[in-house]
């Protein structure tokens, strides 16, 4: 089977992860896959680049409009006028590709990117579409307009794949065409890790410190949480910027509440896993989290995990719930109910909750994942062996 799998970041979030995994797992099993993506220095390029996929590389940008606080007209205008010059790019050279290269199937791997569905619906070539986002998440705006995204979405020859029921409800998909496929975090092999039972007195986010992400919201709990254990850390592991507002807004909370002493942003770190085997607990207070990868990773490393009782977050939980008969985690509602899973984390055996997390996200691997995703490809063109 020929896929072409078309992307416009090389970021190293949870939508790169993923279609690093389904491009690597798809090789694996004989397909001749291809990749277009944004031909700019990035995770996702360096990683594919040591993979065996063909690469195509040209100016790709998101089908987005500018962000509703920019009112500079000056800034409007040279938003859109790089958007539209990269749009017409990429819509040329994906029609070229097209023909060049005739694949079976081509799949976008995140929302706000219409360039190839709108090839795909015109010239009637099956199209797969992951929707990974509930986009008011990052304050996205479709361009044109949401109603267009939408009439692409319900196409005749367009497929959806939604890596939540939420955001299958939420976008309110096809039952019987479009599909749930939850996200391939970690390889099967990967599950035998070690069990470290005794944890390091320190609290960890993994994330990009934005306010999307909710490391704001952890920083009131945990100043009233070192009163009762005055010798613990919160350590931030994600990219950020000195110069962005929410960043400062961070660390003139901390500087004003005394506890900076106590808060390290680590930037971005090549060793996550090791930094989960060891911490007290992992805190996910994402406010729309589309699934999740940092949870299940966490879950994968027997860490801990308080997270917040909502989207994608809250769907893990439900799930582990429904599939282990016991919680797989402490969930939280309000700063205040934070501070309280924060405490009973930490005054509390949470050997059985680990174990029944363990257990629970046997069902995210990128085997299970990728075997979904090829089943409907051969459902689409009708091929079975």
């Amino acid at each position: 089977m020929k896929v072409l799998y078309v992307n416009a970041t090389n970021n190293n979030g949870g939508a790169s992860i993923a279609l690093l995994k389904i491009v690597e797992q798809m090789s694996l099993k004989g397909h001749e896959v291809h990749v277009m993506t944004d031909c700019h220095s990035g995770y996702l390029l360096d990683e594919l680049k040591k993979s065996n996929c063909t690469l195509h590389l040209v100016s790709c940008a998101l089908n987005i409009k500018v962000a509703s606080h920019v009112k500079n007209p000056l800034t409007i205008a040279n938003y859109y006028r790089s958007r539209i010059l990269s749009w017409i790019i990429q819509y040329r050279y994906l029609n070229t590709l097209i023909k060049k290269l005739q694949p079976e199937i081509i799949h976008t791997n995140v929302g706000p990117l219409t360039t190839a569905a709108k090839i795909c619906y015109i010239k009637g070539i099956p199209h797969v579409w992951h929707i990974r986002e509930y986009q008011k998440e990052f304050g996205f705006r479709m361009f044109p307009s949401f109603g267009y995204f939408k009439k692409l979405l319900f196409s005749t020859n367009n497929y959806n794949i939604a890596i939540t029921n939420g955001i299958f409800n939420y976008f309110g998909l096809r039952d019987g065409k479009d599909v749930v496929i939850y996200d391939g975090v970690f390889s099967a092999f990967e599950l035998n890790r070690q069990y470290i039972a005794s944890k390091d007195p320190y609290i960890l986010f993994v994330g990009r410190v934005i306010e999307a992400k909710g490391v704001y919201d952890i920083l009131e709990p945990f100043s009233k949480f070192l009163t009762k254990y005055p010798g613990t850390k919160l350590l931030i592991a994600g990219d950020y910027s000195k110069n962005d507002n929410y960043y400062i807004k961070c660390v003139e909370f901390a500087r004003n509440n005394n506890i900076e002493g106590n808060i390290f942003f680590l930037g971005i770190r090549k060793d996550i896993y090791k930094l989960m085997q060891h911490a007290a607990c992992l805190i996910v207070p994402s406010h729309m989290e589309g699934f999740g990868f940092i949870t299940v990773e966490a879950m994968l490393n027997y860490c801990p995990v308080i997270g917040r009782n909502c989207y994608g977050t809250r769907e893990q939980f439900d799930n582990g719930l429904k599939w282990t008969g016991g919680e797989i985690a402490y969930r939280f509602n309000s700063e205040e109910e934070l501070y309280n899973c924060l405490c009973q984390c930490f005054e509390s055996d949470n050997t059985s909750m680990l174990m029944r997390a363990h257990e629970a996200i046997k069902k995210y691997t990128i085997e299970n994942n990728v075997d979904k995703i090829e089943k409907l490809y051969k459902q689409i063109l009708g091929k079975y062996d």
